[in-house]
């Protein structure tokens, strides 16, 4: 099958930890828009045989691995998110094969014709890639909120506030936004919400109905 390049819009989804992404991506992806989950990249490039593994290994040492030599992400984000410094190594190693991997991921999906690619990445501005996106799309939650969804994962409070400290303020995100999308309450309410916000959008750009 031959498949048509055309110049697909490409929307950046981002926002602090347990913030809503996810439940908003999901929502979109339901009514076949493609997501591209940067985390899920991530994890891959730590399989071991990847290039991040390798990386990883030889930067934090085997003290980051489980039984099988898989890098165990439980460690190595206890190793990272309690050290800046930490954190901005692995940023240096593994950013750039993200970005690559993504970057690989929207030019297939605009040779196959899609004409709505969205990219969700909580760390989309750390890695640089504004210019790859067209609009910027930020989910937003009150603190509390975000506490309890991060204590409700298993996180303790020192953990859980040391995730958030190590990203974007929540008002840095809102700053850069071409789209805020507030997350606060369940996912039911937050369909409500995406659907008020971007139906029209979607519509334009994707045919859709009934988001």
């Amino acid at each position: 099958m031959v498949y048509r390049r055309v110049r697909s819009t490409v929307i950046g989804l981002t926002g602090a930890i347990a913030s809503g992404k996810s439940t908003v991506s999901r929502i979109i992806a339901r009514h076949g828009v493609l997501v591209i989950n940067a985390d899920l990249v991530g994890h891959r490039l730590l399989n071991r045989g990847e290039v991040g593994w390798g990386r990883i290994v030889g930067n934090f040492g085997t003290g980051v691995l489980n039984s099988a030599r898989n890098v165990d992400r439980g460690k190595l984000a206890r190793c990272v998110f309690s050290d800046g410094r930490a954190l901005k190594r692995l940023n240096r190693l593994l950013h750039p094969l993200m970005v690559k991997r993504i970057e690989s991921a929207i030019n297939d999906a605009r040779s196959r014709g899609a004409n709505l690619i969205v990219v969700e990445a909580a760390v989309l501005f750390e890695m640089g890639m504004r210019k790859n996106v067209d609009e910027v799309w930020v989910t937003h939650a009150d603190e509390r909120t975000i506490l309890q969804r991060l204590i409700g994962r298993g996180m303790s409070m020192q953990e859980a506030f040391a995730r958030m400290r190590s990203q974007v303020s929540p008002d840095e995100f809102m700053r850069r936004a071409n789209r805020v999308i507030t997350c606060n309450r369940s996912p039911s309410e937050t369909a409500r919400i995406l659907r008020s916000a971007v139906k029209g959008t979607l519509r334009c750009w994707c045919h859709l109905r009934g988001v």
